[in-house]
């Protein structure tokens, strides 16, 4: 049973890298007294999450074209 939309787990998706890319930033910071501006990373979130997104479509595309062929 699906327990949300594809819409819900898009917006997941990009709220998950977001978080993901702040803590690399912080680590980033906290290690090597490095850090991006904050339009960087959510440029960086964004960009990361559109990437994975999309492998992820391939991914499914491509895994229900390999069953049909079974």
């Amino acid at each position: 049973m699906e327990l949300y939309c594809n819409s819900d787990r898009k917006e997941l998706g990009k709220a998950a890298m977001l978080i993901w890319v702040l803590w690399k930033n912080r680590n980033n910071w906290i290690c090597n007294h490095e850090k991006d501006q904050g339009q960087q990373l959510g440029m960086k979130a964004m960009s990361l999450w559109y990437e994975w997104d999309a492998v992820q479509d391939a991914y499914s595309s491509g895994g229900q074209q390999a069953q049909q062929m079974h």
